[in-house]
């Protein structure tokens, strides 16, 4: 995650940079770790199959 490997940017920096987030090396291994969990989260939610005619939530009650 770390390391583009097909062009060498440095993806977590570029991330770090766009929030204005300082990332100490001494972070860097839990913070490239979290993400990559993230990353997993993400594939899951994305390989859901959604249908295009459910009806919307419009409204959370606890």
């Amino acid at each position: 995650m770390s390391v583009n490997d097909d062009s060498g940017v440095d993806e977590l920096a570029i991330m770090a940079q766009a929030v204005a987030l300082p990332l100490p090396d001494a972070c860097r291994p839990g913070v490239e770790a979290n993400a990559s969990v993230l990353r997993g989260y993400v594939a899951l939610i994305e390989g859901l199959p959604l249908s295009d005619h459910c009806e919307p939530a419009f409204g959370y009650t606890p």
